[in-house]
């Protein structure tokens, strides 16, 4: 995904096959974004709106992306 300039807000079963794809925990991920891993849960099971969590999450899959030279994440 490439969300640069585009909004496109990710459902909570996406956010979370992004996360299992990267090899990442839930506690690892929050640690990165400066969430708790219960709030990160609550997106995942979209039981929050979190938009401004939502949007970070969607910038650190794509940075992770274009700058670790990972395979892509879509």
């Amino acid at each position: 995904f490439n969300f640069k300039g585009v909004i496109m807000i990710l459902k909570g079963h996406e956010i979370k096959r992004l996360r299992v794809k990267a090899k990442l925990s839930q506690k690892d991920l929050a640690k990165k974004l400066n969430i708790t891993n219960v709030h990160l849960s609550n997106i995942e099971r979209d039981k929050v709106e979190a938009l401004h969590s939502r949007i970070k999450i969607q910038e650190f899959f794509d940075e992770l992306e274009e700058n670790y030279s990972i395979p892509s994440l879509s």
